[in-house]
């Protein structure tokens, strides 16, 4: 019971767009991102961040349902690029997707 009224709690808080406020143009939306606890399935909330590269945060997890009660910290890591930079920094090397990847090589190979 408890973890369906968790449950019904988080999805009304969880998935509610928010407005970035890093963004110079319109406003961004950003959804929270959320996993169920590993072990009774019910929503779990963040509790605290820890940023430990540009690229990698560890985020602690605790489960809304009381009776479980559990705590894990959980990672988020940037994987790939799916659209380049307008603004690239030439220090960050993150890679690219193979989409993006084959769309670099048509333009390149482009002749006008």
């Amino acid at each position: 019971m408890a973890c369906q009224v968790a449950l019904a709690q988080a999805n009304k808080a969880d998935f509610r767009p928010r407005p970035c406020a890093v963004s110079r143009r319109k406003e961004a939306i950003v959804r929270v991102i959320s996993l169920p606890c590993p072990h009774c399935k019910c929503p779990v909330r963040a509790t605290k961040s820890r940023t430990m590269s540009d690229m990698f945060k560890e985020i602690t997890y605790r489960c809304t349902n009381d009776e479980c009660g559990h705590i894990f910290i959980a990672g988020l890591e940037v994987l790939r690029t799916v659209s380049l930079s307008a603004v690239p920094d030439s220090a960050v090397r993150i890679p690219m997707s193979q989409n993006v990847r084959n769309a670099c090589i048509n333009q390149l190979a482009l002749t006008l």
